[in-house]
């Protein structure tokens, strides 16, 4: 009973866990790594994908010898912990840090959700033109949306390119999940490995305002010494009653179970079948917003403060570092294969209209910061949240410049220049919605939208700050 019980999940959560072990390691013994930064999650993630491919992965058994973990159990694991990690942001509170937010911040933030917003619109609609062009050249017959997907792992990450690639795989569109995860894992490579050399050209060039001399060793091994440690967070309870961290994970899962249960009576009781994949397959979206609401009864009845904002930060980044090496472990070799031309081609493509628009926006930004607030919406546009603050921190490694709360702060205003897009896009291969036109038109005029909000608020400027 418990050698079955053990399979494939737990299994295949013992394989993440050693995994990311394995990046631990090579990245505070690997001068490669060290010299670019490369978060332990993406080489365990690579080392996990190797095996995985190789059939390495799996576990012993008596009866039917060694069994192997297929692709889909670490595509599940991916799913729930995005969806895990939006809620756990959810449960966030703001703070007195965030109140009477100065003008400076609010117009950073805008301009970071605006350029962030307009820069996906430009990814897709060239992810688009790549696999189109493929199409083409090779006589092949692919679903060319499948270029959009660059643009949802580049610029979301893992966890939403596998919430749209498993909509459309719902909608019988085959290899989804596998390609966009694929963007995703290459774009946090992308943010890393051409990240690192922007910051070195920046600091050289004097365009940061309070970068050290040089990195600190713990920056650069990726482990602190035991003189230099941090505590992770503060005690909201005694031990003798219960463990703060239980307590956070204990409302963590009531949130979570919310969730689903939201999920479910929009699947069975609201949404008719031809929305189906609006209800679980936005599990993530509907968890943050049931994260708002736990925490905000939680602040209204006087227990909010039993919630401390650095252990929910250190939850979603736990979250975050399993969801990528989990992501990676997902995707199948054989159908990137299949698919490399455009694949290749739209990497190398969109890679550089990135970095390019990313350098010309920041350069025009009118204020100062623009090279510190550039580094961390390059990295969410390549990666992730985390990506960008990690490029970040190697130049403001106390956060005394705003670019990091207005990070944020970006997130609400992409409520209402994005959110449509990641709607639309997930049900783009079901019938009566939109077609391969309409779309192309939707981010079209988004992005065009967000150029013009940027030049009449006055974020869009022709003189070069940098």
């Amino acid at each position: 009973m418990l050698e079955k019980s053990f399979m494939p999940y737990i299994i295949a959560f013992c394989w993440i866990s050693a995994m990311l072990l394995v990046g631990t390691v090579l990245r505070a013994k690997v001068p490669l790594f060290q010299k670019y930064l490369v978060p332990a999650s993406l080489i365990g993630g690579l080392a996990g994908f190797v095996l995985m491919n190789l059939g390495w992965v799996g576990a012993p058994f008596l009866q039917s010898g060694w069994q192997t973990i297929p692709h889909d159990t670490f595509e599940v694991f991916s799913f729930y912990l995005f969806t895990i990690g939006f809620v756990a942001l959810g449960l966030m509170g703001h703070g007195s840090g965030s109140r009477g937010l100065g003008k400076e911040i609010v117009r950073g933030s805008l301009w970071m959700a605006l350029a962030w917003s307009a820069l996906l619109c430009i990814q897709a609609i060239a992810g688009l033109g790549v696999f189109s062009a493929a199409n083409v050249l090779t006589n092949a017959k692919t679903y060319e949306p499948l270029g959009y997907l660059i643009a949802h792992g580049f610029g979301q990450g893992p966890g939403q390119a596998l919430a749209i690639g498993a909509a459309w795989q719902s909608f019988k569109i085959e290899d989804a999940v596998s390609i966009g995860l694929f963007f995703a894992a290459l774009g946090s490579f992308v943010g890393a490995f051409t990240g690192v050399p922007l910051v070195k050209w920046g600091l050289k060039k004097g365009f940061t305002a309070n970068a050290p001399k040089e990195l600190p060793s713990n920056a650069v091994v990726g482990l602190m010494k035991k003189d230099s440690r941090q505590s992770l967070g503060s005690h909201t309870t005694h031990p003798s009653n219960v463990d703060t961290l239980a307590l956070h994970l204990a409302v963590l899962g009531l949130a979570l179970g919310l969730t689903y249960l939201f999920c479910y009576l929009l699947r069975y009781y609201f949404y008719p079948s031809s929305l189906a994949s609006l209800t679980f397959g936005f599990a993530f979206f509907y968890g943050m917003m049931m994260g708002f609401m736990v925490r905000f009864v939680m602040d209204k009845v006087g227990i909010g403060h039993l919630l401390d904002n650095e252990l929910q930060n250190r939850i979603v980044g736990t979250s975050v570092d399993f969801l990528v090496v989990a992501t990676m472990m997902a995707i199948k070799f054989t159908t990137i294969w299949k698919y490399i031309i455009p694949l290749a081609a739209s990497v190398l493509i969109i890679s550089i209209i990135t970095l390019l628009l990313s350098l010309y926006f920041a350069r025009r930004f009118p204020g100062p910061f623009g090279f510190e607030r550039m580094l961390v919406m390059y990295g969410i546009a390549t990666g992730t949240a985390a990506t960008g603050l990690l490029l970040l921190r190697i130049v403001d490694p106390e956060f005394k410049t705003p670019a990091a709360v207005e990070a944020g702060i970006m997130n609400f205003w992409c409520l209402f220049t994005s959110l449509h897009i990641i709607f639309l896009v997930s049900v783009l291969p079901g019938p009566g919605f939109p077609d391969i036109v309409q779309m192309t038109l939707t981010y079209a005029v988004t992005g065009l939208a967000c150029l013009i909000l940027m030049k009449l608020l006055g974020l869009w400027k022709g003189q070069r700050q940098f």
